[in-house]
């Protein structure tokens, strides 16, 4: 059964190997539901956040930087109402950092270059 901290780095690999960032995206939020529903957290939700450097509009350029974090949570349904504090549900945010690759080439968009 996959370890909850097994989802960054599977999410961000599937987010990386994909052909563009909506089909990674994507990827990476089946990823996260399915390593929830392994961990026996069926019906619970993943928030996955992709952010990028140096490229934040085109993650899979050049040699960008991919973190992916991932919000959830689950309730804790039978803690005491005297000690939960209005609070009964714990939170786990963690995320995970992947390169696209190194010696990928930024594609120009400079026409001199072309000629």
């Amino acid at each position: 059964m996959p370890s909850p901290s097994t989802a960054p780095p599977a999410a961000a690999r599937a987010y990386a190997l994909a052909p563009d960032d909506a089909t990674g995206h994507a990827r990476a939020e089946a990823v996260v539901k399915q390593t929830l529903i392994d961990r026996g957290g069926e019906g619970q939700v993943g928030k996955v956040e992709v952010t990028c450097k140096p490229f934040p509009d085109n993650c899979h350029a050049g040699t960008s930087l991919i973190t992916i974090s991932i919000e959830s949570g689950v309730a804790l349904p039978f803690l005491p109402a005297m000690i939960d504090e209005g609070r009964r549900s714990f939170k786990l945010d963690v995320q995970h950092t992947v390169p696209i690759g190194q010696f990928v080439a930024v594609p120009t968009t400079d026409k001199a270059e072309d000629e």
